[in-house]
């Protein structure tokens, strides 16, 4: 049987020795949500929410949503563009 992505959250957190402060803190997002993902079989987190997820636990995104492919470290880096950023960016194009 398949392990569920709540399921695969929680093993991973487990196996490096992290709570739900260290993910948080490593991952940026909320003990909450964390908590929420790991407990909730119906809820569907977003792309970069994964993303954020697989980078503080060192697994490969597309692992870490489908469980196919491997575990193996993936970095994904994320950048927080301003409004100012992001309108020279769009009128360069």
């Amino acid at each position: 049987m398949q392990e569920c992505f709540h399921e695969r959250v929680k093993r991973l957190r487990e196996s490096k020795g992290l709570s739900l402060a260290k993910l948080s803190k490593r991952s940026g997002l909320s003990e909450a949500l964390i908590s929420l993902l790991e407990t909730d079989a119906n809820h569907a987190p977003t792309w970069l929410t994964i993303s954020k997820l697989a980078s503080a636990l060192h697994v490969n995104p597309y692992y870490l949503a489908s469980g196919d492919g491997d575990d193996k470290p993936f970095k994904v880096s994320h950048q927080v563009l301003d409004e100012r950023t992001y309108s020279r960016q769009t009128r360069r194009k």
